[in-house]
């Protein structure tokens, strides 16, 4: 019997692709941000990164739902709101999994007001 894998892992590695192919042109591939990217060079902004000790520390403690929020609200940058629902949740979970943040027994719901349950740990209490 192989290893269980979670759903959000699955979701996170069906966004995997997504994620190169709609965030990965100004975010980086390996999610790093600060206009480290052609795109980002192109565009003349810098571009926040989407891992690592400054990411995780905005968001720390706060529920995904900002998160997703802010997600569905601004991104694309340069068409914000263009990705649906389910496609923020995916990318949601793909930067968790990327973050190596436990997942959970399901999906990330489309729903972002399940969301406000769960609170952004970066760091223990």
């Amino acid at each position: 019997m192989g290893r269980r894998i979670h759903p959000r892992t699955s979701q996170a590695r069906r966004s995997a692709l997504f994620y190169k192919e709609e965030c990965a042109p100004c975010h980086g591939e390996t999610l790093e941000g600060n206009g480290q990217t052609p795109r980002a060079e192109e565009l003349g902004r810098v571009i926040p990164p989407l891992c690592g000790d400054g990411f995780k520390g905005n968001w720390n403690r706060k529920p995904l739902s900002d998160l997703f929020d802010k997600m569905k609200a601004t991104m694309p940058r340069d068409d914000p709101g263009k990705l649906g629902m389910e496609q923020n949740a995916d990318l949601l979970a793909f930067i968790l999994n990327f973050n190596e943040f436990p997942a959970g027994k399901a999906e990330l719901p489309a729903d972002p007001s399940p969301l406000t349950e769960i609170r952004f740990d970066a760091v223990k209490p």
